[in-house]
């Protein structure tokens, strides 16, 4: 491309892979008692500010106590509650969160080389800079997220479930007297902050992000817009079926001869259509875009896939699908598959006596695997009509919620 300077990121990038191996080769080879660090040096005197600074009745601070009481006496209870929530809950925040960043870092960094695997020779051929890559695959994110995040929820569980058995925490929280369901619940801050993300990309970031996602891709590989999956739209209102072609709509009114026009046309933000009469060869004036598409989102949006999920209800509200159906329940209801995985596959986490983790891996590898493919299988025929849209998503995850429900005796913790 005439471009050399674009080489050296690539060619550094091994050299700091290696760098950051051997960092946490000598992290992990370290002593667990030697002289302080760099840093430790460095943050005791910032460490020693605080504390006096917590034990000090400052000036300001008695300003505010005697001036904004009950604004202050509140701050301090959130205070207390957040650092003061005990030992166990910060514990298993801490042990979940490292485990789930792990695991998404893992799958992020696949995503960024399969995605540059597969656009560079684009980005040579059609002189694309690589900034523009960047700019694609983080608007890609949240769509490849939403699949990704249910199966980051089930590998992260089961390593910390995994870890804190073989550690010997496990055995020491339930030899004190705290049962599996009280030591989850101490983490619901952390993992239900990861259903939280998770419904929140699937329902609401995904569909904004997947159409500039597109355009980028289309920038990239210099290719045409794809299109639509399902190009008819029937509104049953207006009783006119129309064929979608990206920003232009041809409607084919389904009514008797003389009624009604013979052929529809309309272009995406035109405020009317135009019409092609019976027995005619001009085109005239048509019907105004409301009386024909009632609803705002049916003229905003070219395309189902690209609208939000409030749109989407309104779509499947004046043209039922069972395509836009099964779309609409999954982006609703898909965030339930990391806990009904996890649940699913709960007599297996717990590490036989003498064994590792690398079963426990095996067996969520295995299910998640499992679990896709029967979302595809219901996925498919909820969208070709044969189930209705909602049971196509949700019989996957109450077969899951069954299965656990069948594996609860044989839980042995």
């Amino acid at each position: 491309t005439g471009k050399p300077q674009i080489i050296y990121p690539l060619l550094a990038m091994p050299w700091c892979f290696l760098a950051w191996g051997f960092f946490l080769l000598w992290k992990r080879l370290h002593p667990h008692r030697s002289a302080p660090s760099f840093f430790s040096r460095v943050l005791k005197p910032l460490k020693r500010l605080f504390v006096w600074l917590k034990t000090r009745s400052l000036p300001w601070l008695e300003f505010l106590q005697r001036h904004f009481p009950h604004p202050v006496a509140w701050l301090g209870r959130r205070w207390r509650k957040v650092h003061q929530g005990g030992t166990l809950a910060r514990w298993t925040r801490g042990l979940w969160w490292k485990n789930w960043g792990m695991t998404l870092g893992t799958f992020l960094a696949l995503s960024l080389l399969l995605d540059f695997a597969n656009l560079a020779g684009d980005l040579a051929k059609n002189k694309v800079s690589i900034l523009v890559f960047f700019h694609y695959w983080f608007w890609n994110l949240p769509p490849f997220l939403a699949v990704v995040l249910p199966i980051t929820f089930l590998l992260a569980g089961a390593l910390s479930i995994s870890q804190a058995a073989l550690s010997r925490e496990w055995v020491a929280l339930r030899a004190g007297g705290v049962s599996f369901l009280q030591w989850s619940l101490t983490g619901a801050r952390a993992w239900g902050g990861v259903l939280l993300l998770t419904l929140s990309l699937q329902a609401f970031v995904a569909p904004i992000a997947n159409p500039i996602a597109d355009s980028l891709y289309r920038n990239i590989t210099n290719k045409p817009p794809r299109p639509t999956s399902r190009p008819w739209l029937y509104l049953g209102g207006t009783g006119v079926l129309w064929r979608l072609e990206g920003d232009t709509r041809w409607g084919f009114p389904l009514k008797s001869v003389g009624s009604a026009p013979i052929l529809l046309h309309w272009k995406r933000d035109d405020a009317a259509s135009t019409a092609l009469p019976w027995y005619g060869l001009q085109w005239q004036g048509g019907p105004e875009a409301h009386r024909l598409f009632p609803e705002a989102s049916l003229r905003q949006r070219a395309q189902a896939e690209d609208a939000t999920t409030a749109e989407l209800v309104q779509w499947q509200r004046w043209a039922p699908d069972p395509e836009r159906s099964s779309m609409l329940w999954s982006r609703l209801l898909n965030w339930l598959a990391g806990p009904c995985l996890l649940f699913a596959i709960l007599p297996h986490v717990f590490p036989r006596p003498r064994g590792g983790r690398g079963r426990v891996l095996g067996v969520a590898l295995i299910a998640g695997l499992l679990f896709m493919g029967t979302q595809a299988l219901f996925g498919g025929a909820a969208r070709a009509g044969e189930i209705p849209g909602f049971w196509g998503v949700l019989a996957p995850l109450m077969g899951l919620a069954g299965f656990g429900f069948l594996g609860l005796p044989r839980l042995k913790t």
